[in-house]
């Protein structure tokens, strides 16, 4: 099956082992070195979040165009920030970026964008929260991606768990998939 994927669409999510993302409408996990990680990665870029991931923010992020998928009317009012754009669908919010972003979240943004994604920044915490009530399990989409570059990290005074970043590219777009291990980098992230 072909699928259609935008070029400069990518992907950034932080998962523990059992691909829980949020408890309590908040990320259930402090890593200093993941947040600079993503500012890095997103920062001067558009990135597309739902209404609950802009909310558990609290604010637009500085330094790029924020896209918020919402059907609700009354955010628009409240946000008066030339950062801030509101988007009536994903599809929607696709358009307004000509599907170049960061995809932020949460779980049903994710899950929609992944079959069109081209890159995937993962971080994988290794540890298993407790009673975690946001998910977005990737195990059954990274068949059809290849690791080009990982980092394990300890757990230190900034970090409260070890993890592992990773990128991600669509096999399709990587032309070197047999320079690659897949199996001991798969091992790694999964």
């Amino acid at each position: 099956m072909l699928t259609l994927r935008f070029e400069k669409l990518r992907l950034i999510v932080c998962t523990d082992e059992n691909w829980a993302i949020g408890k309590n409408g908040k990320i259930p996990w402090h890593l200093s070195k993941d947040l600079r990680r993503f500012k890095d990665l997103t920062i001067n870029n558009n990135v597309i979040m739902g209404r609950k991931t802009f909310e558990s923010i609290g604010q637009p992020l500085k330094n790029r165009k924020n896209i918020i998928v919402t059907k609700d009317k009354s955010l628009e009012q409240k946000l008066l920030d030339n950062d801030v754009i509101i988007a009536s669908s994903v599809v929607d919010a696709l358009e307004i970026c000509n599907g170049d972003a960061f995809v932020i979240g949460g779980a049903s943004i994710y899950q929609y964008c992944l079959p069109l994604v081209s890159e995937i920044y993962l971080t994988k915490v290794h540890t298993q929260v407790e009673n975690p009530d946001v998910f977005f399990d990737l195990s059954e989409g990274l068949e059809e991606f290849v690791c080009i570059d990982y980092e394990y990290v300890s757990a230190d005074e900034n970090n409260n768990f070890d993890s592992t970043y990773a990128k991600l590219v669509i096999k399709e777009n990587y032309y070197g998939v047999n320079d690659v291990n897949e199996a001991s980098i798969g091992q790694d992230i999964k």
